[in-house]
């Protein structure tokens, strides 16, 4: 029966997350601090990873579910794949010095990892990794300058659009 629940994603965290990627944003186009785009991302992610993931834990712990229950697994496993290879990636453009390539890769394997989750969760979560991956395509064409703003519109823009709509849902479902 545990295998055959959905696992509910809360709106707060996309919210949370998104929050964390405007500021993010804001922080690396000032011009100062431009140069430092990618370390300021990294931090961001660090933060967003924790925040997102205690608002979406937190919601099942007081639901006394399993954290380590076959909801909840699958949506870490379908998640850590892409966001590994992301992270493997990083790593060796960073270090070939090909910085322009990271922001569109990032947001196409961000857009793989919510699509793969979306088994686990909801087809809006489906749609918003699609959101990402069109997103992490356009991040390919434009100048550097214009693919921070991609990462902003997507990890800022994106997670707040879609965590409020998620919000929605979730309060309209219970009405």
């Amino acid at each position: 029966m545990e295998a055959a629940t959905a696992f509910t994603i809360h709106g707060a965290a996309g919210i949370a997350m998104g929050v964390v990627g405007l500021s993010a944003t804001l922080l690396s186009v000032i011009p100062a601090l431009a140069v430092h785009w990618l370390s300021i991302w990294l931090v961001a992610a660090i933060i967003a990873a924790v925040v997102g993931g205690m608002l979406v834990i937190r919601p099942a712990s007081l639901q006394r579910l399993a954290l380590s229950g076959t909801p909840i697994r699958k949506f870490a496993i379908c998640l850590a794949a892409p966001l590994f290879v992301g992270a493997v990636l990083t790593a060796v453009l960073s270090t070939r010095e090909a910085l322009d390539v990271i922001p569109g890769t990032w947001l196409l394997l961000y857009g793989c990892a919510l699509i793969a989750a979306s088994v686990t969760t909801t087809r809006t979560i489906g749609v918003m990794g699609a959101s990402f991956m069109v997103l992490g395509l356009f991040a390919f064409l434009v100048p550097m300058k214009f693919q921070i703003l991609a990462l902003g519109t997507g990890f800022g823009g994106l997670h707040m659009l879609f965590g409020w709509w998620i919000s929605r849902e979730s309060h309209e479902r219970q009405i």
